[in-house]
């Protein structure tokens, strides 16, 4: 009974945490009969206090045979912007990597995470470029680059393969839909 219950205090987190990711929406457009798809809102970061400011959220999306990572942060009662080509770095255990940020949206009040979860302030980055280095890694720090400087975020051990589990479902993903068309 003792092993039992250990098993599942600590084994059904991990597949909970994982079971929360998924292929939101798959679709061929219409226009260009070419696959679009992306998953659905994942949290890597639960935020600081009480406020929950910087709480973070990830989805990747493929369109336009490109792949595109959009992340939600609450900046909560500070006004933080960040301004196109600005930088994102991802410490990883395998290295450090950077993107640059393609357009920001600011969201206004229950705007922000998961449906309007959150009553605070937010902004959202679109981010494009090579994902790959996400499928065997873990990202445990992140640098979000405003525009009044830096701020970074420890990636809490529980969420540190969010981005790879959520890419990996890209990449699976777009393969299915190459076997579709042979």
């Amino acid at each position: 009974m003792r092993k039992s219950f250990l098993f599942i205090l600590f084994v059904f987190p991990f597949f909970a945490l994982n079971a929360q990711q998924k292929i939101e929406e798959s679709k061929i457009d219409a226009f260009t009969g070419k696959l679009v798809a992306y998953t659905n809102w994942s949290p890597f970061f639960e935020g600081e206090g009480a406020t929950g400011q910087m709480a973070s959220e990830v989805r990747f999306r493929h369109e336009h045979e490109r792949d595109f990572m959009q992340i939600k942060i609450v900046t909560g009662d500070i006004e933080l912007t960040s301004k196109e080509g600005g930088r994102i770095d991802f410490k990883t255990d395998k290295g450090v990597f950077s993107f640059q940020n393609l357009r920001t949206e600011t969201s206004g009040r229950g705007r922000g995470l998961q449906g309007g979860r959150s009553p605070q302030l937010g902004l959202t980055l679109q981010v494009s470029g090579d994902f790959d280095d996400f499928l065997d890694s873990r990202v445990e720090k992140i640098r979000y680059h405003f525009t009044d400087g830096y701020y970074d975020i420890e990636v809490p051990v529980k969420y540190q393969r969010v981005f790879r589990n959520s890419y990996e479902l890209i990449v699976k993903e777009i393969l299915k839909n190459e076997d579709n068309k042979k």
